[in-house]
């Protein structure tokens, strides 16, 4: 068993940085900044955000260069320590290691962002970190949950997948894991395979008794016990 993670939105609250750093590159390239083009960028990995600035803005800058802006911005951002974690956050990391879980941080944030933002977790020890960069289609494709699956050697229909938007949902969910969502900055849709909670300090043990069944925490602790994760 394992538990994946989405990074921003659900471990950690890096979306207001996010935001403004998005926002302060459309108002220097002449566009204007709006709801409605936040809400599009959420969720979308650096390369899709980045032509979506692009052509909100109609600016004849390249989506490369936009996308380094926004590198190198955010860098500076979660260098100086403003990615907050999320209530509940370190927790369910603890949950994890008690229950003998494999645990995986998944994210279309590339790993120079992603190793910075994890800090603000000191008891986040993930046992494998899927970045942007190590994809070659983004959420809300499944292939980075896939491959986390396959780092942790525990089939997908055996793994919890946790995400904070719509676009992350949707990959949680083709990927054929458990999906579960805490929505945060962006609406859910409702679907029947989708286990929506309010916070994170609600991912318990008793919750996930009810999600996989107690068989399955039973071997989870008795493989750690013997050394299998």
């Amino acid at each position: 068993m394992a538990l994946l993670f989405d990074l921003d939105g659900t471990l950690v609250e890096t979306e207001p940085l996010w935001q403004r750093v998005q926002q302060q590159i459309v108002e220097s390239l002449g566009g204007e900044w709006s709801l409605a083009l936040n809400q599009r960028l959420i969720g979308n990995g650096l390369m899709t955000g980045s032509q979506i600035l692009r052509e909100a803005t109609g600016t004849s800058v390249s989506v490369e260069t936009i996308a380094q802006l926004v590198l190198d911005r955010m860098a500076e951002a979660l260098a100086a320590g403003e990615a907050l974690a999320r209530p509940g956050a370190d927790a369910a990391f603890v949950l994890a290691r008690r229950l003998g879980l494999a645990t995986a941080v998944v994210t279309s944030s590339y790993r120079v962002l992603a190793e910075p933002a994890l800090r603000a977790l000191p008891d986040a020890h993930p046992d494998a970190l899927v970045t942007g960069e190590m994809v070659t289609r983004a959420k809300p494709d499944p292939e980075g949950y896939l491959l986390a699956a396959r780092t942790l050697g525990v089939p997908i229909e055996q793994c919890v997948v946790v995400e904070d938007s719509a676009i992350g949902v949707e990959a949680a969910l083709a990927s054929g894991a458990h999906a579960v969502a805490v929505p945060n900055h962006t609406p859910i849709p409702t679907d029947p395979r989708l286990t929506v909670l309010g916070s994170l300090e609600d991912l318990t043990e008793d919750f996930l008794a009810q999600l996989l069944g107690p068989i399955w925490l039973t071997r989870a602790k008795s493989s750690s016990a013997a050394g299998g994760i």
